[in-house]
């Protein structure tokens, strides 16, 4: 979605690139966020702990995704599908937790 969203856009590669490693950092550091969270200290504290118990892989998975990118010998290996992949798979897993988390 986001990679033909960035074609109809009239993007090159460069930029189509960018926004793509753009938009899938802004949703893996909202799952670093709650990852990194304190259940005992969160107002959703059970829900969170909860969340994190059962979303362990799939959370694991975009931090593991998140630390490629930002590794400056993986990251130019990272295609532009495979940002559109980890971007989907990051979206789906927030859209497990709570909205006002």
């Amino acid at each position: 979605m986001a990679l033909e969203r960035a074609r109809r856009l009239g993007m090159g590669a460069f930029e189509e690139r960018g926004q793509l490693i753009t938009e899938f950092l802004s949703f893996a550091g909202r799952v670093q966020r709650l990852h990194d969270s304190d259940p005992q200290n969160h107002p959703h504290g059970t829900d969170l702990a909860r969340w994190l118990s059962l979303y362990r892989s799939e959370i694991d998975d975009v931090l593991r995704h998140q630390r490629e990118l930002t590794d400056r010998m993986t990251a130019p290996g990272v295609t532009s599908e495979r940002l559109t992949q980890w971007i989907e798979d990051s979206r789906q897993v927030l859209s497990t937790a709570g909205n006002d988390w």
